[in-house]
């Protein structure tokens, strides 16, 4: 699989591979855009379970009705970190799908062209 550090250092050698092979090179700017899509989203969930384990110790220190408020609110920020967990997890997976799609980058020297263009050499 494409190292994806690599391909946002490096978008432009991946499109002129792609370009080389007659594929699409919109799909390194759709790779570039999922990884950011991917990076906001880990953020999000990050920041929220750092929120949820401030409250933890909030409800572990609270008492009575302060208790009660507090545990309901937890309940609302775990349906949260949950959405953000799946959501997360959903902008892995397209941008995994999307770099399983992209093949190698080519050597240089290959000629330019598809399967269809070959030339056997003997």
């Amino acid at each position: 699989m494409i190292d994806v550090k690599d391909l946002s250092e490096n978008p432009d050698k991946f499109r002129a591979s792609q370009r080389a092979r007659g594929a699409d090179e919109s799909v390194v700017d759709a790779i570039i855009a999922a990884d950011s899509a991917r990076r906001a989203a880990l953020i999000r969930y990050e920041n929220l379970r750092a929120e949820q384990n401030v409250f933890g110790k909030k409800v572990a220190q609270a008492k009575g009705d302060e208790k009660k408020a507090l545990l309901a609110e937890v309940k609302e920020l775990a349906n949260t970190v949950k959405a953000a967990s799946a959501e997360a997890d959903a902008a892995q997976s397209k941008q995994d799908e999307l770099l399983r799609s992209i093949p190698n980058l080519i050597e240089d020297g290959v000629p330019e062209g598809g399967e269809d263009d070959y030339i056997v050499v003997k």
